[in-house]
């Protein structure tokens, strides 16, 4: 790995903690008001955030591309497939982290790393309350054993 590289895994990974941490509040974005390039594409679960005066987003990009289709076994070419290939349509999911500017318009993305799928869940996880809502039902089901037992 580059300087460069290093430096963007560790921004990234500061990102998820202080995220974690809940020291970076995350505010849902409507998909739909994300600029897409291509016709075959789908954005969802679109996030945004302020840090240091930066506007980040973060969302879940999938688009369709083709790909030689292998007919051979275990994925090994036939000569067929060399001389004539045959093309499939695939879809590819990715998750882009980038800043943008107040009008949403993107200045600079992240290079795609792993790390931003652990992101992006760590960010739906929090957005979404899942956290509060099984630490209520825990609680709740405490209760509800203690009322059973006594009862």
């Amino acid at each position: 790995m580059t300087d460069n590289q290093d430096k963007n895994l560790e921004a990234i990974a500061k990102l998820l903690f202080l995220t974690q941490q809940e020291k970076i509040n995350w505010t849902p974005n409507d998909p739909n008001n994300i600029k897409t390039t291509y016709e075959d594409e789908m954005i969802s679960f679109a996030f945004s955030t302020f840090y240091k005066e930066k506007l980040l987003r973060i969302y879940k990009r999938k688009y369709k591309t083709l790909r030689v289709k292998s007919s051979g076994l275990m994925g090994v070419m036939s000569m067929q497939d060399i001389l004539n290939p045959t093309k499939e349509a695939v879809w590819i999911s990715e998750i882009i982290l980038e800043i943008t500017d107040k009008k949403g318009n993107s200045i600079w993305q992240f290079p795609e790393e792993e790390i931003l799928w652990d992101l992006l869940e760590a960010i739906k996880y929090k957005a979404s309350g899942a956290y509060d809502l099984i630490n209520s039902l825990l609680s709740d089901e405490s209760e509800s054993d203690n009322s059973l037992k006594n009862g």
